[in-house]
């Protein structure tokens, strides 16, 4: 595709909590993708609404969703004189859903010239219709929940992660005027080299409140452990568990920025990959988010009553 194709899209990342994600199962979501990608406009208020354009591929479906409302046209009389007209037409927005997670990323827009549309309300159309989907597919609920998704780590949690994955790159801020924590050994049983390794950290962190370094098996290096361990990890960059280049962040984005070809009738294959792996790089949400409802999961059939087959 050609890169002039493509303009900076914004798209926030919200977690379905209502329905409970954890009791949807295959036929629920298999209903829902049906559902969506059969399209078809549905009038509410005299104004039209519905999924466009939509596709599935391994669990994600994603395209657009459009909502019809009333574009203010200035036209002009035979003496020249403005005349404000309107006449319907649509605004339209990107959305992936993820359907094996219950995440949903949604692209943030900005309408101009309409007397009864906004990015706001064309999101919330989306969000109503979702519901209607999720509810036909035979799920139970009183409404629909979203939350902008939200993910912290402790300072002790990065610090843990640096030390037990092998890192490419880290930074730390809140270094001035910190020292090595004493109960941290850079080297074991040597203690004279330990001391000195940490009076110079300790040094050197009187004149820097901020490093970012790259690498290879950072988390080898003893001098970069002690910083680590004096300061606060804001960015780490490795190969987690499953074997995967992954970034964590201090605090998580809730949304992601990136140059997309939303106007194109359908979403491009290559900009859906591109943009999937930037989230699986930035956030790991897809397998923190399926870790988390495999717990809820396993919690709810712990609570089951057994059956010991008598009756």
């Amino acid at each position: 595709m050609p890169i002039e194709a493509r303009q900076e899209a914004t798209l926030l990342l919200y977690q379905i909590e209502a329905p409970d994600w954890a009791n949807v199962q295959e036929g629920h979501q298999r209903r829902i993708a049906q559902t969506i990608l059969s399209g078809g406009w549905r009038p509410v208020n005299g104004r039209r609404r519905g999924f466009l354009n939509c596709h599935e591929r391994s669990g994600v479906v994603y395209g657009y969703f459009a909502r019809e409302g009333s574009l203010q046209v200035e036209q002009y009389d035979d003496q020249q004189q403005p005349l404000q007209d309107e006449q319907p037409s649509f605004e339209r927005i990107l959305f992936i859903l993820f359907l094996n997670e219950g995440m949903l990323l949604v692209q943030s827009i900005r309408v101009y010239n309409y007397q009864d549309l906004s990015g706001p309300l064309v999101r919330e159309a989306l969000f109503d219709e979702l519901e209607i989907v999720l509810k036909t597919s035979g799920l139970s609920f009183p409404r629909i929940k979203l939350e902008r998704y939200k993910r912290e780590y402790t300072r002790e949690q990065m610090v843990e992660i640096f030390l037990q994955h092998d890192i490419t790159r880290v930074e730390i801020d809140q270094l001035m005027g910190t020292h090595v924590p004493v109960e941290v050994r850079l080297f074991n049983p040597d203690f004279d080299a330990d001391l000195f390794t940490k009076s110079v950290i300790d040094e050197a962190l009187t004149r820097s409140d901020q490093i970012d370094w790259v690498g290879e098996h950072l988390q080898t290096i003893k001098m970069l452990k002690g910083i680590v361990t004096a300061g606060s990890p804001k960015i780490v960059v490795g190969t987690d568990d499953d074997g995967e280049l992954r970034e964590w962040l201090r605090s998580a984005p809730e949304e992601i920025t990136l140059a997309l070809d939303t106007n194109s009738v359908h979403f491009p294959e290559d900009d859906l990959e591109r943009l999937l792996s930037l989230v699986k790089r930035k956030l790991g949400l897809l397998r923190d988010r399926l870790a988390e409802l495999k717990r809820t999961r396993d919690s709810s059939t712990r609570d089951l009553p057994l059956f010991n087959g008598q009756s």
